[in-house]
């Protein structure tokens, strides 16, 4: 596990580590969209955080 930056990506819903998201759900927060490529269980995958890879293997950016 690496322990998460300072700052993560988003402090606060609608993009959180304890919601689930269903596949194609977009998010936008730091002037950018993103699409949930999979279903995505709340917890699944942990923090929200750039360093987290598996992020970037279930989102992908949009705009």
């Amino acid at each position: 596990n690496v322990d998460p930056p300072e700052t993560p990506i988003v402090t606060a819903d609608p993009w959180s580590a304890d919601m689930a998201y269903a596949a194609g759900v977009e998010v936008s927060f730091g002037g950018h969209t993103y699409r949930s490529k999979v279903p995505i269980a709340a917890g699944q995958y942990g923090a929200m955080t750039p360093d987290n890879p598996v992020l970037w293997a279930v989102w992908e950016l949009v705009a």
